[in-house]
């Protein structure tokens, strides 16, 4: 199988700095990051959950040249972490090479964790008030680089 590369998105603080609207500047800077490896976006963002903020998220990630493969699941009702949705989308999924994109802490509600250690190292963590800058951008593509060691 051919190595994938995907990106778990959040929207609020990633995308959106008004929690309503795509900011152009943030939309350029995840365009830079999807020219740079295989544009597989995960929407793990709470606008998974309502089915036109998704289609217009898809949509967008379309435009950029990217596809939106799906949505992690939503178990806020178990009362788990997004850190966890993530794992869970991975586990079921066999994936192996991704990169977080967040404004929160996806790891606070669990503490120091197996799970959340083996994400920690995959986690960009954005501001929420500037959304994803070309510093993000520069952090996600490293950890998305491909392992060259033997």
């Amino acid at each position: 199988m051919d190595r994938i590369d995907v990106i778990f998105l959040d929207i609020d603080g990633v995308l959106s700095l008004d929690h309503d609207s795509l900011d152009n500047s943030c939309l350029s800077n995840l365009h830079n990051l999807m020219k740079s490896t295989t544009p597989f976006v995960v929407l793990s963002s709470s606008w998974r959950l309502d089915k036109g903020h998704r289609n217009f998220v898809k949509k967008s990630i379309r435009r950029l040249g990217g596809k939106m493969i799906g949505i992690t699941p939503d178990l806020a009702r178990f009362d788990v972490s997004r850190a966890m949705e993530i794992m869970v989308w991975i586990k079921r999924n066999n994936i192996k090479n991704f990169v977080i994109l967040d404004d929160n802490d996806i790891f606070e509600p669990l503490g120091e964790t197996v799970f959340d250690s083996s994400l920690k190292h995959h986690f960009v963590q954005t501001k929420s008030s500037k959304g994803l800058t070309q510093s993000d951008v520069y952090k996600a593509k490293d950890i998305l680089k491909p392992n060259t060691s033997a």
